[in-house]
């Protein structure tokens, strides 16, 4: 479904990622880790179009996506889950759900899509008038997640989703990413959770100083001796 080739980006004279070089296949959960400043945002938001590369090609079910707007990209269905979760934070569930379906494919569908989300996300519905901002930090990732899904995304990407919440409901966000992708959904999933992420991720990807340094099947790197030592402090 995405494969990108010899993906640079710099941030000035920064080289924020060097001659990048993966792949996610349709259905796959795949996951990058690494510490901060890693680069790992950076490439979702280059693969969002929000940022553009210096080198490289990304491509998108076969189709050349580098110097496309992020609209265009998410008329693709490259759908985001940013970092802080970014929502509306003054407009109510409902509202933020509509804003996700901004593209005119998603606004068709909207309705059916609201009862996907609504099925998935009960706690939702019960709140859909509340005002975002009002609600707790898991409850506002489950929004975000769900504002996504209404965008009727084929590839779903992840940035922290359990950024700043407690232990339980973090295992409740990375439940649900579980189960999205037992329904068939594409994900890339970008966590320092290096557990969680790898016991979960059919492969994985470690991201150092804008490097791949090593890849394999989530549970492989799992027992990495060095990835045991250096993210896991075993």
């Amino acid at each position: 479904m995405l494969r990108v080739s010899d993906l640079s980006v710099s941030h000035g004279h920064l080289m924020a990622l060097r001659n990048l070089d993966f792949h996610v296949s349709e259905g796959e959960l795949v996951t990058f880790i690494g510490s901060n400043g890693a680069g790992k945002s950076t490439l979702l938001n280059t693969l969002s179009g929000l940022v553009s590369p210096q080198a490289g090609s990304i491509r998108f079910e076969d189709r050349e996506i580098v110097g496309m707007t992020p609209e265009q990209i998410c008329g693709l269905g490259i759908i985001q889950v940013p970092e802080g979760r970014k929502l509306f934070a003054r407009m109510t569930v409902l509202e933020n759900l509509e804003m996700g379906a901004y593209l005119s494919a998603a606004r068709r569908q909207f309705s059916r899509q609201l009862e996907v989300v609504f099925d998935k996300f009960p706690r939702l519905k019960d709140r859909k008038n509340q005002i975002a901002g009002t609600m707790s930090g898991g409850e506002q990732q489950m929004l975000a997640i769900a504002r996504a899904m209404v965008a009727l995304p084929k590839l779903l990407m992840l940035d922290e989703p359990s950024l700043g919440l407690s232990p339980l409901m973090a295992e409740e966000i990375y439940e649900v990413i579980q189960d999205l992708n037992g329904d068939g959904m594409t994900i890339l999933l970008v966590s320092q959770e290096v557990h969680v992420a790898l016991s979960m991720a059919d492969r994985g990807y470690v991201l150092e100083n804008g490097v791949i340094s090593r890849e394999g099947e989530g549970k492989s790197l799992l027992e990495d001796p060095a990835i045991r030592a250096s993210y896991l402090g075993i």
